[in-house]
């Protein structure tokens, strides 16, 4: 029997994972475990997130000393978001597909800062575009993981 060795990309893997063959599935997660774990489970960083979509998280798009906190921060959540949603992008033509985005409350002293719930919209939004969820549960898991740089972006 000859045999022989190829090297497989996580992004070749992620292709094998998401088709049809199941050959293909098994060996796609042999060779990448977490392909088979949950995106909330892969994703607890903003360092996850970026290595999720293929950027540097200490490059200079993050930390540019020439935009303000809340730019940098707005930068940070809209990577994790990209991350979270999984290529998945709001089609905002689409008035059935629901989109999630959530809420915080912030307290009169201007200390506290908290997860409070979500919202959706349909055919209109009240955010961009690039700050929407696919899911009510990732949604979620976000306004509480990523607290404080949502914090950051909203109240610096």
């Amino acid at each position: 029997m000859h045999k022989k060795t190829v090297e497989m990309t996580l992004e070749i893997a992620e292709k094998m994972y998401k088709g049809s063959d199941e050959s293909l599935r098994s060996l796609a997660l042999q060779n990448f475990p977490e392909l088979g774990m949950k995106i909330t489970d892969r994703v607890k960083t903003f360092e996850d997130a970026c290595k999720m979509v293929g950027v540097d998280s200490g490059s200079d798009f993050f930390t540019n000393s020439y935009l303000r906190p809340h730019e940098l921060a707005q930068r940070k959540i809209e990577t994790i978001i990209r991350a979270l949603n999984e290529e998945w992008e709001a089609n905002w033509d689409d008035s059935s597909q629901y989109k999630y985005r959530p809420w915080f409350k912030r307290s009169s002293s201007g200390s506290g800062f908290s997860y409070l719930g979500y919202d959706f919209a349909l055919a209109f939004s009240l955010v961009g575009s690039r700050l929407v969820f696919k899911s009510s549960e990732l949604c979620v898991y976000a306004a509480k993981q990523f607290t404080e740089i949502y914090k950051e972006m909203f109240t610096l």
